[in-house]
């Protein structure tokens, strides 16, 4: 054999292997999209990280709620918040909305109410949308500047954080 026709060979492979390696790369890449793995996956991870790392829903007192489901409320009210919210950016053709119910129908859970949810979120929205859900600022100015009424406010500003 020559060495130009191993050469030619060993290029024709390299060749085959990448354009097949893409191809693949770019079938999971349009499953991912479709079935929305990445923001389902962001917001599980979410509910994981105010949870605790709790991944228990079962409370042993029945009245009390689990770390876990506060944590998805808490989530809930971040993604519904205006900030996130932009962030989610819903198809407006005919064929990727009929795609998008047909997966909301096999998959109720994942994403909630909504069809579709953003796969990433930058870390300063994230958290400046937590403090303010939170209400961390007005917990801030009521230590710094106690009054009567803000005695009353931070009681209850306690409360509801617990």
């Amino acid at each position: 054999m020559n060495l130009p026709v191993v050469v030619d060979i060993t290029l024709g492979l390299v060749f085959i292997y990448l354009i097949l390696s893409l191809l693949a790369s770019e079938i999971q890449e349009l499953i991912a999209t479709f079935l929305q793995w990445r923001a389902k996956h962001l917001k599980k991870s979410i509910e994981l990280l105010l949870a605790g790392g709790s991944e228990t829903k079962g409370s042993d007192i029945p009245d009390e709620e689990s770390d876990i489901t506060k944590a998805e409320e808490l989530v809930q009210k971040l993604y519904n918040d205006p900030l996130i919210n932009t962030l989610n950016q819903q198809t407006q053709e005919k064929i990727e909305k009929h795609l998008r119910v047909v997966t909301k129908r096999i998959d109720k859970k994942g994403l909630g109410e909504k069809q579709s949810g953003p796969s990433y979120l930058p870390s300063e929205t994230f958290a400046i949308t937590l403090l303010d859900t939170l209400k961390i600022p007005q917990l801030i100015n009521h230590v710094k500047h106690p009054s009567e009424e803000s005695k009353t406010n931070l009681h209850m500003i306690l409360e509801s954080y617990k």
